[in-house]
């Protein structure tokens, strides 16, 4: 790479190749994304304090499921003492840390999954509170919690499964042509219903 902006292009052509590759074609684009990486690290290391590149690489891989990779890149982007990373970064960062908590605890960890995934849930709070809230944000928010469903057991269990309904509920509310939390919604109450946590309920949605 002659500077850092044309390493940012190829990040972001990688990206754009990240959506329409199958499953079996992520592994192909984790060592290209790995030989990007070392290719910047010989050539111009301090390039890696770019806010910029950093937001790439952290989407990066986050669209091939290399989630920790992620956070760290996107935390890197934030951090930064320019301020130049979007709050898009700070999203999908929170985003991006509550899948991670998934891996971690299918690892053994419960305990520090719970940890990242309430970290998620606490910065996704604080950009609604200083931003206001949005569809997306509260969408991320349903979708945490809904990891959490997923991690837990007993009482945990049962709450966040009543968070991920209110939040997706609340997103929807916002936008209700946004089909994403309208259906992650209706699943939160089918499983509460389901387990007998909650009643039917009828026309709640028109």
């Amino acid at each position: 790479f002659v500077d850092c902006e044309e390493a940012v292009v190829e990040v972001n052509n990688l990206i754009e190749n990240a959506k329409t590759t199958s499953v079996q074609g992520l592994e192909y684009l984790r060592r290209e994304l790995n030989d990007i990486l070392k290719d910047i690290e010989s050539m111009n290391e301090s390039w890696l304090n770019d806010a910029t590149l950093n937001e790439a690489l952290g989407r990066a891989h986050g669209d091939i499921d290399l989630f920790e990779q992620a956070v760290i890149h996107y935390g890197a982007a934030l951090q930064h003492k320019k301020a130049k990373a979007t709050i898009k970064s700070a999203e999908q960062q929170a985003n991006l840390r509550a899948r991670w908590a998934v891996e971690v605890h299918n690892q053994g960890d419960n305990k520090e999954a719970q940890k990242l995934i309430q970290k998620s849930l606490e910065q996704l709070d604080r950009l609604n509170e200083t931003f206001d809230e949005t569809t997306e944000r509260l969408a991320l928010i349903g979708s945490a919690y809904k990891r959490q469903a997923q991690i837990s057991r007993g009482k945990i269990r049962l709450d966040a499964l009543k968070n991920m309904e209110k939040y997706y509920r609340a997103a929807w509310r916002e936008d209700e042509d946004n089909t994403y939390p309208f259906a992650n919604m209706l699943t939160a109450q089918a499983v509460l219903y389901w387990i007998g946590a909650d009643r039917r309920r009828q026309d709640d949605y028109k």
